[in-house]
């Protein structure tokens, strides 16, 4: 038997210096990369005009039997 993993989702917080949400991307493709994330996360601080002090990218997957 051989089993493949399969992306489900992904998504991506962004987090202030009190360690409140200060956004969600849903939705995120897999195969995105440091570069852009940080292109995102300059966009969120200039947008609410505070620090993200973190980011923290959750990826949704599932084993399927191939």
């Amino acid at each position: 038997m051989t089993v493949e993993s399969r992306h489900v989702n992904a998504n991506l917080r962004f987090k202030n210096m009190e360690r409140e949400t200060a956004l969600s991307i849903q939705r995120v493709r897999p195969g995105i990369e440091a570069p852009q994330v940080t292109l995102m996360r300059d966009a969120v601080e200039q947008v609410t005009g505070g620090t993200v002090a973190s980011v923290a990218m959750t990826v949704t997957t599932e084993l399927l039997e191939a």
